[in-house]
């Protein structure tokens, strides 16, 4: 086949040149009307017209009356994504967990490539404590959203939730690098980092913001985990020190930080200091194995043995009071039904502090059986006693995660 070359055109074709000119010309204006007609037709959508009532209905504080206009949106064009997007983030902000995990599933149905809309599905299943379907969700985000923070910086978060730490590393080291600033971020790829033991690693990735941020409580316990973790030596102790007591000075009555100052204390030959700190702690985690276990040792080596002695016994009730739970856990994994075995594990969180497992506990007893009272009173009193507890944070890490 010859290539096609341009030629200049011969004498007395502008004819032919004109009527290729209007042809050209005929086309773009097709093409233009049919994209007007196009957008037209997108813009005065049944779908589009209710989502934007429904907009304008919220705007003057008229949630109930936008829910409706969506309402009808869906109705009168179930194909239109748009009211399906308005409806999920009006129930995520009302906390109707699960009415928003129905909607965006329909909205990311009808938009497959759209991240965001997987995005805010994601959280949805959050809401809804489904972390295995949010983690699904936010992966999907992930991939359609390579260049967002968020997307990566969630993902990462959710594999790490689920103990996924590869891939939460992974992810993690992206949202840092799309967005270095970002605190929670950066302080969840350093809890990566020290789990997959790259103390190293971890220590330059915090450095340069724990020197902008002296004063953060969480950066310089991360810091103190990781010079605990080099060769003891007295200048690693020291250094440890340093940072976990300017941590603990920010934060007295966080646990964590009692119990490694603690152990750096008595790392340091420091036995009173660390009963100090060991007793203080209690205070805040009464049930904690950890801290009395320090207790213990702390009053041995200062030749206190009533002292002890009797933290040894609260230990051992703490490590029963544990086992029992336990115990419970892996029974209700196996007959998940057993109201009765529910509500004794219920119980014992609340016992042992752990009040957002206990209460989540219950609402789930209330669903399984809804005909059996004694989860409803169960739920009524806890709630009477302590009121509605606040969702608990991802974890963070601390020196007995380590071992």
């Amino acid at each position: 086949m010859n290539p096609i070359t341009l030629r200049p055109a011969a004498p007395g074709s502008s004819g032919a040149r004109s009527r290729v000119l209007a042809a050209i010309a005929v086309a773009c204006l097709t093409t233009a009307l049919l994209i007007s007609v196009r957008t037209w037709r997108h813009d005065h959508r049944s779908g589009i017209t209710h989502s934007q009532q429904g907009s304008e209905a919220l705007s003057l504080g008229n949630r109930e009356g936008a829910e409706q206009k969506w309402l009808a949106g869906i109705e009168s064009d179930p194909a239109t994504a748009d009211c399906y997007l308005q409806l999920g983030h009006l129930y995520l902000e009302e906390r109707r967990a699960n009415d928003a995990v129905r909607v965006l599933s329909q909205a990311v149905a009808r938009m497959p490539d759209n991240g965001p809309s997987f995005l805010m599905l994601s959280r949805a299943y959050m809401s809804a404590q489904n972390v295995s379907a949010a983690e699904i969700a936010c992966r999907r985000a992930a991939e359609l959203l390579p260049e967002d923070a968020d997307a990566q910086g969630l993902f990462g978060l959710l594999e790490g939730r689920l103990n996924h730490n590869p891939a939460a590393l992974a992810a993690l080291q992206r949202a840092h690098a799309l967005r270095p600033g970002d605190r929670d971020y950066l302080l969840a790829l350093i809890r990566h980092q020290m789990l997959a033991s790259d103390f190293p690693g971890a220590e330059a990735t915090l450095s340069p913001y724990l020197q902008a941020h002296p004063q953060d409580a969480w950066a310089n316990h991360l810091m103190a985990v990781i010079n605990e973790q080099k060769p003891r030596t007295p200048a690693s102790i020291q250094m440890a020190l340093r940072y976990e007591e300017r941590a603990y000075v920010a934060t007295p009555n966080d646990p964590r930080m009692a119990m490694t100052l603690g152990q750096l204390y008595l790392a340091a030959n420091r036995p009173a200091d660390a009963l100090r700190v060991y007793s203080a702690g209690l205070k805040v985690a009464p049930n904690s194995e950890a801290m009395l276990h320090g207790l213990v040792s702390s009053n041995t080596r200062l030749r206190q043995p009533a002292a002890a002695a009797a933290a040894a016994a609260r230990l051992e009730a703490a490590t029963a009071l544990h086992q029992r739970i336990q115990h419970l856990k892996d029974n209700l994994g196996l007959h998940p039904g057993d109201i009765s075995l529910g509500l004794e594990l219920a119980s014992l969180e609340e016992q042992d502090g752990d009040l957002t497992s206990a209460y989540r506990l219950l609402q789930k007893l209330i669903r399984l059986a809804p005909a059996d009272t004694r989860s409803g009173a169960a739920l009524a009193a806890f709630q009477q006693r302590h009121g509605t507890p606040e969702p608990t944070s991802l974890p963070e890490l601390a020196v007995s995660d380590l071992r």
